[in-house]
């Protein structure tokens, strides 16, 4: 019979009786390719023998906490994306995750949560410092998904937001756009690293941040970013920008119905780009230029992250890791009037 000791055993106490590296022993213990069967079978062995808990096997239930606040952040097809890759691979580690809603002024201690035994939880999509600290200090293991928690209280994954920033506006400054409009939405820390992109590439290129240029959103909502835009060209007798770097695909979208009712054409007159790249992107008209985002991948990596958080208890280490992103080039984004570029 299998002895459990006082001190929860991590993957690191593997990998050393078994004289391994901790990745190795990592992927020995997830059937991953190219581990020697001898390695193999040694590192199980051990595993089994120090009573340490291969993922998927683990006595844990896990739950996703989420405000599902569509009226703040606009995008149900990026929400989708995440839940699909969470759900995903919680099935492949036959995992059967609930969901936990928190409302608006919710105390974290009237959460189902805190009232089960053997939880790990998921935060979607969203940040709430109360919640945080009692999910530390019940010792309950929690990772971020699709944000971040600036004192590292919880490991988290994002996309690599403030290259995303750079990406969209080096590749406006590219097609000659140098008066840029940049809709943004201060509340969340993710989008705030969007627009420190966008000053890292203005800066980079040698142009002047204008604040003037800069519009903080109430919500990252279609709705609203066209009620904006209508506004600003209402106030405005001539048009002073010459593109429009948006936080979210929700928001571009929002701008493009605005400035085309108003008479403008998209590319010709303004060029307009987006973050995150839903399906609904592509199937604008014109396409929109946008930033992907691996939704999908996101979800994943926080269920397995999350599972190696529960299986090296204190021992585990809090990462802020950002997924890749890339630029995708659409219909949207043009030359401007008088680069010639």
């Amino acid at each position: 019979m299998t002895t459990h000791n006082k001190k929860k055993v991590t993957l690191k106490d593997v990998a050393d009786s078994a004289n391994v590296s901790i990745s190795t022993a990592s992927r020995a213990l997830k059937g991953a390719r190219g581990i020697s069967e001898p390695v193999n079978a040694r590192v199980r062995q051990i595993a089994e023998e120090l009573g340490y808990t291969i993922i998927g096997q683990l006595d844990v239930e896990v739950t996703i906490l989420s405000t599902m606040n569509i009226t703040e952040v606009g995008q149900v097809e990026f929400i989708q994306g995440l839940m699909h890759g969470i759900e995903q691979t919680c099935k492949e580690l036959n995992i059967k995750p609930t969901i936990s809603m928190v409302g608006s002024g919710q105390k974290a201690a009237d959460l189902p949560v805190f009232k089960r035994q053997k939880q790990a939880c998921l935060l979607l999509s969203f940040h709430d410092n109360q919640l945080i600290d009692a999910l530390c200090t019940n010792n309950i293991p929690a990772f971020i998904v699709n944000g971040f928690d600036p004192m590292m209280r919880l490991p988290a994954v994002a996309p690599a937001n403030l290259m995303g920033g750079r990406l969209a506006v080096e590749h406006l400054i590219g097609l000659g756009h140098q008066r840029i409009l940049n809709l943004t939405y201060p509340d969340r820390v993710t989008i705030c690293q969007r627009l420190a992109g966008f000053k890292q590439g203005l800066a980079e290129a040698g142009l002047n941040y204008n604040s003037e240029l800069v519009i903080d959103l109430e919500a990252m909502r279609t709705d609203v970013a066209y009620s904006v835009i209508k506004d600003y060209l209402s106030k405005h007798s001539s048009l002073n920008f010459t593109a429009v770097q948006c936080c979210n695909d929700s928001v571009a979208l929002g701008v493009m119905a605005a400035l085309t009712e108003a008479g403008y054409r998209i590319p010709g007159d303004v060029s307009v780009i987006g973050f995150d790249d839903i399906s609904t992107a592509a199937m604008a008209m014109p396409s929109l230029s946008t930033i992907h985002a691996e939704r999908e991948a996101m979800g994943a990596w926080a269920v397995r992250r999350l599972l190696d958080t529960v299986q090296n208890g204190e021992g585990a280490v809090h990462t802020y890791t950002e997924m890749a992103v890339r630029l995708v080039e659409r219909g949207s984004t043009g030359p401007t009037a008088k680069s010639g570029v």
